[in-house]
């Protein structure tokens, strides 16, 4: 089964990935982005449409994109980050 949810946005909280390895270099803004809408493997989803439970896989994707966006970092990396606004036509 799938089951679809759309829901409105305007910021995205990335993860930073290695973010906890000492010494790790620090990811690009595309490797975050890829990291945020990485699949999900749920063990024991509970399905709301048959009741079933077992096994899913959750995954995000943008339908519609906002005209301003901001992200923010789920983590604070040493070498300084935070958060930014990103716009059309920027």
């Amino acid at each position: 089964n799938v089951s679809d949810r759309y829901e409105p946005w305007n910021m995205l909280k990335l993860p930073i990935p290695n973010a906890d390895k000492f010494g790790a270099p620090a990811p690009t803004l595309q490797e975050c982005i890829a990291a945020n809408f990485a699949s999900e493997t749920l063990d024991d989803y509970a399905c709301e449409k048959c009741a079933k439970r077992g096994p899913a896989r959750m995954e995000h994707h943008i339908s519609r994109y906002p005209n301003y966006v901001i992200l923010s970092s789920a983590f604070p990396y040493p070498s300084g980050g935070g958060c930014g606004i990103i716009g059309r036509g920027y």
